[in-house]
C-alpha cells in the first residue's frame, strides 16, 4: 500500500520567480541596444537612453528593445496582482495544488507574454498578446477571489 504524499507548495517560489520574470527582458534591451550603439547605452541615465538613441541604431533594434522594456514595464506593474493572489490564497488555506498549479500558469503566462510584447510588430499579432495579457491577470485575480471564497466559506476548500 502507497500513501499519498502531500503536494509541496512552490507557490511562494513564484513570486521572486515572476519578479525576475518581469526584469529579465531589461537583460535583452541592455545587452542589444549596448551592442547596437557602439556602446552609447547609458548606465548612469538609463530611462534617457531611448530618447537618445532613436535614430542612432537600426530602427527594427529600437522598436524590439522598446516592446521588451515596455514588456518588463507592464511585468512590474502586473507583479503586485499577483504576488497579492499568492499570499492571499495561502492566507485563506486553499490547497497547495490549486495555488501551484495558477502560479505556475501565471508563470508561463508571463514568460510567453514577454516574448510575444517583444516580437510582435503588427496589429493582426498584437491581439495574441493583449488575450495572453488578459488570460495572465485572470489568474492572481482568481487566486484573489477563490481566497475571499474560502475565507468566507471555510466549506468551499476543496482538500
Amino acid at each position: 500500500m502507497t500513501s499519498l504524499q502531500p503536494v509541496q507548495d512552490l507557490s511562494f517560489y513564484c513570486i521572486p520567480a515572476a519578479f525576475l520574470l518581469s526584469v529579465s527582458p531589461v537583460l535583452y534591451v541592455s545587452a542589444t541596444m549596448m551592442r547596437a550603439s557602439n556602446g552609447q547605452w547609458s548606465n548612469a541615465l538609463p530611462r534617457q537612453n531611448f530618447e537618445r538613441l532613436k535614430g542612432k541604431v537600426p530602427d527594427e533594434v529600437w522598436k524590439r528593445s522598446f516592446r521588451a522594456y515596455s514588456a518588463s514595464q507592464n511585468g512590474l506593474e502586473v507583479f503586485p496582482l499577483f504576488a497579492a493572489g499568492v499570499i492571499g490564497a495561502k492566507m485563506a488555506g486553499l490547497p497547495a495544488g490549486e495555488v501551484n498549479t495558477l502560479s505556475l500558469a501565471f508563470l508561463a503566462l508571463r514568460a510567453l507574454y514577454n516574448v510575444l510584447y517583444t516580437t510582435t510588430s503588427s496589429e493582426a499579432t498584437s491581439f495574441l498578446r493583449t488575450a495572453t495579457y488578459f488570460i495572465g491577470i485572470s489568474v492572481p485575480t482568481w487566486l484573489l477571489v477563490r481566497g475571499g471564497m474560502a475565507l468566507n466559506d471555510p466549506a468551499s476548500l476543496v482538500r
